[in-house]
């Protein structure tokens, strides 16, 4: 009876780690194809908090 217990288990473990990485490389496919460009590369200093606001997506655009 612990065997099935242990194989209950590792089924459903081997389950949620397929079901994670299926959902992981779609996600990672689907942003793959998006793409970003900098805007005024020259102005941006290396600490500094407004830096996000020179990165444009130019797919969303």
């Amino acid at each position: 009876m612990d065997f099935l217990g242990f194989a209950v288990a590792v089924v459903v473990l081997l389950a949620a780690l397929f079901f994670l990485m299926y959902f992981a490389i779609g996600s990672q496919n689907h942003n793959a194809q998006n793409y970003y460009d900098i805007k005024d590369a020259k102005s941006i200093k290396m600490f500094d908090k407004d830096n996000a606001k020179h990165i444009i997506d130019v797919k969303g655009v």
